[in-house]
């Protein structure tokens, strides 16, 4: 962070309610000023984060997020609204924040964080903030982190609950010492598949927030080595501790930059990423198929999800059976196509059956909705 920082007569005023307090201050309003904060993810996490963020006077913030705004995003994500859906989820929040503070810097990284950029991007900042939703982004920010010694404010949302806790912060634990392993992907549903109370990002990114202003300012006890767990149902907090682990392959890897790069491609391998592009097929393309009778649509969700909204002359096999029911699918002839709510389950279906020599294996880009917004 800049030493050397001066705040104008404007931003004096602006913040005096804020510089009022003690552990604030003017100089620990400079100390934020001066500060760069790296955020991964603008959706329902990092909008809160970042407007609290930018109206408290941190000087440079860094959005990446490559994603476009859909309408199932804004019951959640209040950065956007109706009239932006289709357009960048990273330009449109730079825009609502620069107009939020003028006096601040806004960066746009519209690319997927992957080992070619993040460890550029994470040593150019001061705290790095965890808004992502899939275990490979969160293993190689955590790695990334260790490698250049940066905290990591970390928050995580599901359902009704949501939990928040700094990693790697002066000698604590990292995200590995927690967590050494992904789980399979079949049992670590995100909130597209799973669900989200809308409210819930808001509480959980305003506590990841709050770590953040205090990690720059030097002030306050951080949540090192402490998860702080919210269920909203009960409307409960509660906490637990953890440690930094001997064993941990980031923490106390004397090669971790040369393991960071093999094991950062393997496990971003269970991420959905560009190249999977080849296993989707659009509405229309599936639409066209199934008129002319070449394609057997399959309802990869759960029974409960089914009820409420499917495709209709469809057959339904949970993604937990696919594997069961291989020979079955791989006699059928003509393509077939995986649908589920948003598409992530589906593009593991078809994975699952091309893996077996399936070639038209496919997954409906964009889920169920997708297909009843174009009918």
């Amino acid at each position: 962070m800049m030493d050397d920082t001066t705040l104008t007569h404007r931003e004096l005023v602006r913040y005096a309610r804020q510089t009022s307090l003690p552990e604030v201050g003017v100089e620990g309003q400079k100390k934020l000023k001066g500060a760069k904060v790296l955020l991964v993810g603008a959706g329902g996490l990092g909008g809160p984060i970042s407007l609290y963020l930018a109206a408290a006077g941190v000087g440079t913030l860094t959005i990446v997020d490559f994603d476009h705004i859909e309408l199932t995003n804004l019951h959640r994500q209040i950065m956007f609204s109706a009239d932006q859906i289709g357009q960048s989820k990273a330009q449109v929040a730079a825009k609502k924040l620069r107009a939020q503070n003028p006096d601040i810097a806004v960066n746009v990284v519209e690319e997927r964080l992957d080992k070619s950029n993040v460890l550029k991007l994470v040593s150019e900042h001061d705290v790095i903030v965890d808004c992502t939703d899939n275990f490979a982004t969160r293993y190689l920010i955590n790695d990334a982190c260790v490698i250049a010694n940066k905290p990591c404010v970390f928050g995580s949302i599901y359902r009704f609950e949501g939990m928040v806790t700094v990693f790697n912060f002066e000698g604590g634990p990292c995200y590995r010492c927690l967590y050494p392993e992904a789980p399979p992907a079949e049992v670590a549903p995100s909130c597209a598949e799973g669900g989200v109370l809308g409210i819930l990002p808001g509480v959980i990114g305003l506590l990841q927030a709050t770590e953040v202003i205090k990690i720059l300012l030097g002030t306050g006890k951080i949540l090192k080595g402490k998860m702080l767990t919210f269920n909203a149902l009960e409307m409960s907090f509660d906490s637990f501790e953890f440690h930094r682990e001997e064993d941990c392959n980031a923490c106390n890897n004397e090669d971790l930059e040369q393991w960071f790069s093999a094991q950062s491609e393997q496990e971003q391998t269970c991420s959905l990423s560009k190249s999977d592009e080849d296993i989707e097929l659009t509405v229309k393309q599936a639409a066209l198929l199934q008129a002319n009778k070449k394609v057997t649509l399959v309802d990869v969700r759960s029974k409960q999800e089914r009820q409420y909204l499917h495709i209709d002359d469809d057959y339904w096999l949970p993604l937990s059976e696919v594997n069961e029911q291989l020979d079955s699918l791989l006699n059928i002839d003509g393509a077939i196509v995986f649908y589920c709510q948003s598409g992530l389950r589906s593009k593991q279906a078809a994975q699952l059956l091309k893996a077996h020599g399936f070639k038209d294996a496919y997954s409906l880009s964009g889920g169920v909705f997708a297909w009843h917004a174009a009918a």
